[in-house]
């Protein structure tokens, strides 16, 4: 018996994550600006205490919100050891490394911008591929389950995504049966479905395998087998799915 190794979750960079980023993103520009301004001004070592270790908190988040989705960063990690310098010089009311600090922060932020814009890039170009797929397939049924199974992938749901693609392909199968076979599928076992649309020739051997791949893969997904579904996990199967049912159409 295979044994499951249980791993830690990673939690990749989806849509809702990409938008929390940009909201911490949008709060620590916020807080930067605030920061400058006091700097430029007659400020209170207190304020200007207190407005630093808001900047070091929001590094932070951003940077353990990367690190989970297993992304490692090193303009993050500079800009969060910034932040933590700031906090201890604002703490020791030393004013010129402060000054050095917030130039190079400024300089890191700009450029873990820029990374979360080419990951929110990446992440709409797969999207934009998957659904254009599934704008192709003629089951009504079957490109409902594949439409939800996008909404999941989308989400970061990917063991909801990859039970979605496993129905959309069993509920093709049985509608191919049941068009061919004129009876009702709902009461025989899936397996010999596949086996008699395969020996009727509606489905080719090696079809059939990759349905019961596909199948397989499903129901340990959706069984609590200790399996940890990724992003990676789902998209390859809806992909798989979306080209099975192409060739049954």
């Amino acid at each position: 018996m295979t044994e499951i190794v249980k791993k830690k979750a990673i939690c990749p960079l989806d849509e809702v994550a990409i938008r929390t980023l940009n909201e911490l993103m949008t709060n620590l520009e916020s807080e930067i600006k605030k920061f400058e301004n006091a700097l430029n001004t007659s400020f209170s070592w207190k304020s200007l205490q207190n407005d630093a270790e808001g900047i070091y908190e929001l590094t932070n988040a951003i940077k353990e919100k990367l690190s989970n989705a297993g992304i490692p960063s090193s303009s993050v990690s500079s800009m969060h050891q910034h932040a933590f310098y700031m906090k201890k010089y604002a703490n020791e009311k030393n004013r010129s490394p402060i000054d050095r600090n917030l130039i190079s922060l400024k300089i890191k932020f700009k450029n873990v911008n820029e990374e979360i814009e080419r990951a929110a890039k990446d992440l709409f170009l797969i999207s934009n591929e998957i659904v254009k797929e599934i704008e192709s397939i003629i089951d009504p049924i079957a490109k409902g389950y594949l439409d939800e199974s996008c909404r999941c992938l989308s989400a970061g749901a990917y063991r909801a995504s990859i039970v979605m693609s496993g129905c959309a392909l069993e509920s093709l199968v049985r509608n191919i049966y049941r068009e061919t076979m004129k009876k009702d599928p709902s009461k025989i076992p899936f397996a010999n479905l596949v086996e008699q649309l395969e020996n009727t020739h509606n489905l080719s051997k090696d079809q059939s395998a990759i349905i019961h791949i596909c199948r397989n893969f499903r129901n340990l997904t959706s069984h609590p087998s200790g399996f940890e579904s990724t992003k990676g996990d789902a998209e390859a199967l809806i992909k798989l799915v979306i080209e099975q049912i192409k060739k049954c159409q």
